[in-house]
C-alpha cells in the first residue's frame, strides 16, 4: 500500500497539471477578441494603440474586448515650419488626440478608426517698418484666401521718412508689386512675402520771396 503512494502522488499531480492546462486553454481560447482597423487621412502621420505605434495605414488589429487607448500624432511636419498636418479630430468627431475607446461585441467593425488631419502651409511675412495689415505671420488651412499689406509711411521725425516701395514673395502670392496691399491669393504653398522700404528726406529751400520752399520727398537712400 505504502509502496503505491508515490504512484498515486504522481497520477494525482499529472491530473491536476493537465485540468490547469485545459483551464488556461478553455480560458484563453474563451477571452473574445475582434479585428478592427486603424486609419489617418495623412499617410505620414503615427497612431498608438495601447502604446504600440502604427505608422502604416489602414492597419488590421486585433484587440480584446475592452477598454483601449487611441493616440494620434499632433503636428507631423511634410516640412517643418513649412508644410505640415494637423490633427483635427477623429472619425467619430472626437477632437482630443488621445482618448479611450470601450470595444465590445457590437462594436461595428466595418468603420475604421480613423485620426482627420487638416493640412496647413505657413505664410512667413517680413518687414522692417510698418504694421501688417490683414492676414500676418502664421499657419492657414491649404487652399485658403489670404489678403495681406502693410501700412505707411512711417514718419520717425520732421524730416524724414520710411515709404513703402512694394513686396516680393515666393510661394502663392504674385512675385511682387509696388503697392501696399496684396491682391488676394490661395494660399497652396509654403509663401514668403517681403516688404521693400526706403528712407526719403524733405528737401527745404530757403528763398528771397519765401523763407522755405518745401520740396517733395527726395530719395537720397535706400
Amino acid at each position: 500500500m505504502f509502496e503505491r503512494a508515490p504512484k498515486i502522488a504522481a497520477l494525482f499531480v499529472a491530473v491536476l497539471f493537465f485540468s490547469l492546462l485545459c483551464f488556461g486553454l478553455t480560458a484563453s481560447s474563451a477571452r473574445a477578441e475582434i479585428t478592427i482597423t486603424v486609419d489617418s487621412t495623412y499617410s505620414g502621420s503615427t497612431i498608438t494603440v495601447d502604446g504600440i505605434q502604427y505608422d502604416s495605414f489602414p492597419a488590421s488589429i486585433d484587440v480584446d474586448y475592452g477598454i483601449h487607448t487611441f493616440a494620434a500624432q499632433q503636428e507631423a511636419f511634410v516640412v517643418v515650419g513649412q508644410d505640415r498636418y494637423i490633427f483635427q479630430e477623429w472619425y467619430d468627431g472626437n477632437t482630443n488626440a488621445t482618448r479611450d475607446i470601450d470595444i465590445q461585441s457590437g462594436f461595428d467593425t466595418s468603420q475604421n478608426i480613423r485620426a482627420i488631419y487638416r493640412h496647413e502651409y505657413c505664410l512667413d511675412v517680413i518687414s522692417s517698418q510698418g504694421n501688417v495689415s490683414g492676414d500676418d505671420t502664421g499657419w492657414y488651412t491649404a487652399g485658403a484666401t489670404i489678403e495681406t499689406g502693410i501700412s505707411g509711411p512711417v514718419n520717425p521725425g520732421i524730416d524724414t521718412r520710411r515709404y513703402v516701395r512694394g513686396w516680393t514673395a515666393t510661394g502663392s502670392a504674385p512675385a511682387s508689386g509696388s503697392t501696399p496691399d496684396i491682391p488676394p491669393f490661395q494660399l497652396n504653398f509654403y509663401t514668403q512675402i517681403v516688404w521693400d522700404w526706403e528712407i526719403q528726406y524733405k528737401l527745404s529751400m530757403q528763398g528771397a520771396i519765401s523763407p522755405f520752399l518745401v520740396q517733395p520727398w527726395l530719395v537720397l537712400q535706400r
